[in-house]
């Protein structure tokens, strides 16, 4: 009789044990943070995208003792971190799968001219190792205007004086810094836009001269600082730009370079002389 309710008890027990062992197997936690891709300093004649603005580490891993940067003390080091939380949440099971999906992601935080500058057809969405980009909820035909591409204004000497750490700065340079860092935007220089300017009888250059359009403040740019680079032929934007326009200022603007799909992500060919060696180029 002992060794009968033995057996019973050994087979209960295998049958309560097994099943718990197929969910301890198939539940996972969905650890992958939202990193956003670090670029070197550059200044060359393309546009860069939100992604090569900085790398970023999530707040909760942060010194406490460590003086907060430019990003950290912006609206979006909070949505990075809010990224960062939902991708380490716990998948959850249910009877009918063996996971559920990851929670989506928060919405983007619209706080500032640039991203409150995209119009109703277009919407910001994060991408792992790119940062945000811009998707089309309509089709769009090859040859139509897509957005101007604004921004403050520099000559070469400024550019260079302002990005460059060699170069020494005037006030107005320290003072265009900290005001930068102020309002929490970064001071990468990848956002910078070069024109050239040919000589002519009015401008006496002897040679030719460069005009830069720089988009990285996004309190001085439009929604098209966040386009980012795609190859040929995966790219569907081509930027236009003349160095004076009707208003006597340099003009950037970006047209479809072939028709467009609801759902796609907006993106142009940054260009041979954005790149540095080492970079992966996709």
């Amino acid at each position: 009789m002992k060794q009968q309710l033995s057996i019973t008890s050994f087979y209960v027990g295998l049958l309560i044990a097994f099943p718990l062992l197929i969910c301890a197997h198939h539940v996972t936690g969905f650890a992958s943070p939202f990193l956003v891709h670090h670029s070197h300093q550059r200044h060359r004649n393309a546009f860069p995208c939100y992604g090569t603005v900085v790398a970023y580490t999530p707040s909760s891993t942060t010194p406490k003792s460590a003086a907060p940067n430019a990003l950290q003390t912006s609206s979006t080091a909070s949505y990075l971190d809010s990224l960062s939380i939902a991708s380490q949440s716990t998948a959850q099971i249910d009877d009918n799968s063996h996971a559920a999906a990851a929670p989506p992601p928060p919405s983007v935080p619209m706080d500032t001219p640039a991203r409150q500058s995209l119009p109703a057809h277009l919407t910001l969405h994060p991408f792992p190792n790119k940062g945000l980009g811009v998707i089309t909820t309509i089709p769009i035909s090859k040859g139509e205007f897509i957005g101007e591409y604004k921004g403050e204004i520099f000559t070469e000497q400024v550019k260079d004086r302002r990005y460059l750490s060699s170069q020494t700065k005037t006030v107005e340079d320290e003072e265009w810094i900290q005001s930068r860092i102020d309002r929490g935007q970064s001071l990468t220089g990848c956002y910078v836009y070069g024109i050239t300017i040919p000589p002519t009888k009015s401008n006496n250059f002897e040679q030719n001269q460069r005009i830069y359009v720089d988009a990285e403040d996004e309190y001085q740019s439009l929604w098209t600082r966040f386009l980012n680079h795609a190859s040929p032929p995966n790219n569907n934007c081509n930027p236009k730009s003349v160095h004076e326009s009707y208003n006597g200022e340099p003009r950037v603007w970006f047209v479809a370079c072939r028709d467009i799909e609801v759902g796609e992500e907006l993106s142009f060919d940054y260009g041979d002389d954005y790149w540095l060696e080492g970079d992966d180029v996709v």
